[in-house]
């Protein structure tokens, strides 16, 4: 009787040991990309030797086949490297960072929308990553510079805040959003309390004085499962009051490409 209870014990044991260690592979299985899943990038820049532009990606963390490289057609010779960014369950958030050039790479604005992408199985092939603009240069005897105005403020996740202090009597003439229409309506951008769109320009400004930026990016849009990668900067014309010369400078709306593990389970879900 007891030797009959323990092999009923034991044939119950390995039973459950196999059904779960089924159910662990089934589960890990069923987490898997098939391959590499792109983010939808919609990025303006500005053609600053130094500045970058990064192209996200998710993959698999130890299964199925990982990028090795990116190459973008019209900039095939920029310098890139690869770095993982975050951990999600069974992915990695991972980008390669492109570093620009600035005069080298002309003063034309150029615009990526697809990139190849070569994998470790030695295949590659062409995938579609949102819209890239790099705009020209600043130019540099235009630009303002720290002996009249201080820049402080970061972004964190999808929003931030930064302020100018001037050192020098202004006009602010205008402003130039630099952002794909297509997205204009995910980003909230506020400067010294008022929407963009209700700033009445030209507007005069002392010695002292501050101009606020706030922004917020709509992560996406409802019933949309792709995850986004939003950056843009603003462009501001000046005009010296002292002297009536010209000036400008950019304002970067800082992203810091935050996402939770919802947010890429549900993109991982939806590429099945």
């Amino acid at each position: 009787m007891q030797r009959g209870r323990a092999a009923l014990s034991w044939g119950l044991f390995a039973f459950l040991l196999v059904g779960s260690w089924i159910l662990n592979v089934w589960y890990f299985n069923s987490s898997q990309l098939a391959q590499p899943l792109f983010l939808k990038h919609y990025i303006s820049k500005l053609n600053e030797e130094g500045e970058s532009i990064s192209i996200f990606y998710l993959e698999n963390k130890t299964a199925g086949k990982k990028v090795t490289h990116i190459v973008m057609d019209e900039l095939p010779y920029l310098s890139s490297y690869k770095n993982e960014e975050t951990t999600y369950g069974q992915q990695v958030l991972s980008r390669f960072i492109f570093t620009l050039e600035g005069e080298s790479m002309g003063n034309e604005p150029i615009t990526i929308r697809e990139v190849q992408v070569y994998y470790n199985d030695y295949s590659y092939e062409t995938v579609p990553i949102g819209e890239i603009v790099i705009g020209p240069l600043l130019d540099k005897e235009q630009r303002i510079d720290s002996t009249e105005m201080n820049q402080l403020g970061g972004g964190s996740g999808d929003s931030g805040s930064l302020a100018m202090q001037l050192k020098r009597n202004v006009v602010l003439e205008r402003m130039e959003l630099s952002l794909l229409e297509k997205v204009r309506s995910r980003l909230e951008l506020k400067i010294n309390g008022k929407n963009i769109d209700d700033i009445i320009f030209p507007l005069n400004l002392s010695v002292g004085d501050q101009i606020s930026f706030t922004y917020q990016w709509e992560k996406a849009p409802s019933g949309e499962n792709e995850l986004f990668v939003y950056d843009s900067f603003i462009k501001l014309h000046f005009r010296m009051t002292d002297d009536n010369s010209e000036k400008t400078h950019a304002v970067h709306l800082i992203n810091n490409y935050y996402f939770t593990n919802e947010e890429i389970k549900q993109m991982v879900d939806s590429s099945k």
